[in-house]
């Protein structure tokens, strides 16, 4: 015997099945460009499109830049990463399910040059939060790093915020702020250098203190008070005579 569904639960099943094809076909947003400039072009499902500010990206975007362009993408988890000119930037696998065991942020670094600061998944399990270059992986201890191609194919790591790590199959290299590697292959360990890594590229717009880029020790968001400085530089004390005029008898001769 069947069953004959009223007008309204039919309505109500083809709803359904439409939502839930579209949440099957359909990818979550992993982030946003909230910069552009010049050009630059995100690769989706085989098809290369102009990336504008506002423009989401999504897991398995392709971006890249032309020799003019740079661009700045802010993700779910608050993390943020620029790119310099002639730069590509491959976004392999990005999960942000707010749960250190089932998070991923995992992309490719191709070419040029790239600036990061980490969000919160590399902060609810640091292992989860791996940017691959053709000579090595980066992985964090800390918040920031940037990193750039050199003419030889060689790639620099930099320590910006906290630690990095910096590791290939010869091995694994720690650097803290300040300090810079240089990868030449994958076969060999990342030698420590002297100078930062030469890298132009636009100041990350926003605060490295901005709820969300800060988390506690169990990994959730918490606002870092901006430090109070222990000397602050006095006030000049104000003229007590405010009359520019020297001669307290503005009819007499000076």
């Amino acid at each position: 015997m069947r069953t004959l569904l009223s007008p309204r639960a039919l309505a109500c099943l083809t709803v359904l099945v439409l939502l839930g094809s579209v949440s099957l076909d359909g990818h979550a947003a992993a982030g946003v460009a909230q910069f552009t400039f010049g050009e630059v072009q995100v690769q989706r499902s085989g098809k290369n499109t102009p990336l504008a500010k506002g423009d989401s990206v999504e897991s398995g975007d392709v971006l890249s830049t032309g020799p003019q362009g740079r661009a700045q993408v802010k993700f779910t988890d608050g993390g943020v990463m620029s790119l310099s000119p002639d730069s590509q930037l491959v976004i392999q696998r990005y999960v942000d399910a707010k749960d250190g065991s089932q998070d991923t942020f995992l992309v490719n670094f191709v070419r040029g040059g790239l600036r990061a600061i980490t969000g919160l998944i590399g902060k609810r399990n640091r292992d989860n939060y791996k940017v691959q270059t053709s000579a090595s992986t980066i992985g964090i201890r800390g918040s920031g790093f940037s990193s750039v191609y050199n003419p030889d194919g060689s790639v620099s790591v930099s320590g910006e915020l906290d630690e990095i790590e910096v590791c290939n199959r010869a091995g694994c290299v720690g650097l803290g702020v300040g300090q810079t590697v240089v990868v030449q292959d994958n076969n060999t360990l990342p030698r420590e250098t002297a100078p930062l890594a030469s890298l132009e590229l636009p100041d990350l717009r926003q605060s490295i203190t901005i709820s969300g880029n800060n988390v506690s020790s169990v990994g959730k968001a918490s606002i870092v008070p901006a430090a109070v400085t222990s000397n602050p530089t006095p006030s000049p004390t104000p003229n007590p005579n405010p009359n520019p005029n020297p001669n307290p008898n503005p009819t007499a001769p000076i």
